[in-house]
């Protein structure tokens, strides 16, 4: 009895995961944004997902060319064929060597995401810079645009106070690595409403 029980879990250790049906996605209404709020572009390696946590960076391995992408997932399913359980844009299904826009695919979470849908949580950060005198902001508003950052300049009195805004949670780590590289050692990120749903 012990041996069968032994074998029994080997088995199950070694069977393969039951595969995912990927679905290539297009939106038929332009400027379709994401629950993450980033804009759907066929051109991105995203993906769409019921069960896997947005702004989860995912290993997808397609069955049949045995070819990897990996993707962002940064929504929920639209509405698809029963059985279909993953939505990937053009650019993911091209990475994956198949034309016909349905595929067995096995997933593999490299990255857990970090937006939640609940307890208030937007998904989206900005950094309080700091005020600075015109010339100074004017130098570091083009060092962070450089750096690949979102820098905003706003006048107060007679300094100019400059922000960083629209950061997605998945993007966090990034965004502070690019600030460092900007000068900025020290920014602490806030929490800021969804700039596609306010």
């Amino acid at each position: 009895m012990r041996r069968l029980t032994i074998l029994i879990a080997t088995a199950m250790l070694i069977a393969p995961l039951p595969a995912e049906i990927a679905q290539l996605y297009t939106p038929m209404v332009p400027g379709f944004t994401t629950q993450a709020g980033t804009f759907f572009s066929p051109d991105a390696l995203e993906g769409l997902s019921d069960e896997i946590p947005m702004g989860s960076s995912v290993t997808v391995t397609d069955r049949a060319t045995g070819r990897t992408t990996t993707v962002t997932i940064t929504g929920r399913l639209p509405e698809l064929p029963e059985g279909r359980t993953l939505a990937l844009t053009r650019r993911a299904f091209e990475d994956l060597g198949d034309s016909d826009g349905v595929a067995s695919v096995d997933t593999e979470i490299v990255k857990e995401g970090t937006i939640r849908e609940s307890d208030g949580q937007t998904g989206w950060y900005s950094f309080d810079l700091g005020l600075y005198s015109p010339e100074d902001a004017y130098a570091l508003y083009n060092t962070l645009s450089a750096n690949g950052l979102r820098p905003y300049a706003e006048i107060e009195n007679e300094d100019v106070r400059i922000t960083v805004r629209h950061v997605l949670a998945f993007r966090l780590e990034d965004a502070i690595s690019r600030l460092r590289a900007s000068g900025i050692a020290d920014a602490k990120p806030e929490m800021e409403a969804n700039p596609y749903t306010s």
